[in-house]
């Protein structure tokens, strides 16, 4: 597969300087050509899956809008990626560890989410129950994230969350929004999705990104048809 190296930088979300210093270094399965990088799409996901980086399957316009209509879910669990076996033993380890593999924020503003987080669940937990969390900061993000994100994050352990049913936390949807608009939107569409029990149920075989944004994109389908 080909794509210019900006696109691939997109995809992994990375920075333009890190992937041609890593592709000079060897370190990434790409090939470069002028402004261009050659690479096997399989293998480059399973790198990204090794590296704990997020793969994402399409891209924003360089022009950086962001959908807030048609399948705006998807393209934000798109940006986000899915995380499997991510470690903790509590609420706040977990969510340490989530913080960390969050695409494209620096060090600083790891830490800036991170406190966010903790003030959020100190009001109320995020878990809503059926092993399910939605940790977001209380306010939109006025830096760190340009367009509307949702990382999907499968933990290695179910954890306690101070559910309102009790039961263990095994999946978590970090919602990362610049504006409100953006924030009650994504939260709308994923509660629709959650209230399935069908689609709890296929979040409990831990599926693969794919898997899971091209079940997401058929609900959406069916949210949009309801509002037209």
């Amino acid at each position: 597969m080909k794509l210019t190296i900006r696109e691939i930088a997109r995809r992994l979300a990375l920075n333009m300087d890190t992937l041609e210093r890593w592709i000079k270094q060897g370190r990434i399965p790409v090939t470069k050509r002028g402004d261009e990088g050659i690479f096997n799409e399989t293998e480059l996901k399973r790198w990204a899956r090794s590296q704990r980086c997020s793969y994402r399957v399409s891209t924003q316009p360089d022009n950086n809008e962001h959908q807030t209509g048609s399948g705006m879910l998807a393209l934000a669990m798109d940006l986000g990626g899915v995380f499997a076996g991510v470690e903790g033993s509590d609420k706040a380890s977990v969510l340490k560890s989530c913080v960390s593999l969050v695409p494209g924020l620096s060090p600083d503003f790891q830490e800036i989410l991170y406190a966010q987080l903790l003030e959020r669940e100190a009001l109320i937990s995020t878990g809503i129950g059926k092993g399910i969390a939605i940790p977001h900061p209380r306010n939109p993000l006025d830096k760190g994230v340009d367009c509307p994100t949702v990382v999907t994050f499968f933990l290695d352990q179910p954890v306690d969350f101070d559910a309102i049913d009790d039961l263990p936390v095994f999946v978590l949807f970090l919602l990362l929004s610049p504006t409100v608009q953006d924030h009650l939107k994504l939260l709308s569409r994923l509660s629709f999705c959650l209230r399935d029990g069908a689609f709890v149920s296929f979040l409990k075989k831990i599926p693969e990104q794919e898997a899971l944004l091209a079940r997401v994109k058929k609900m959406e389908t069916a949210i949009e048809s309801k509002e037209r």
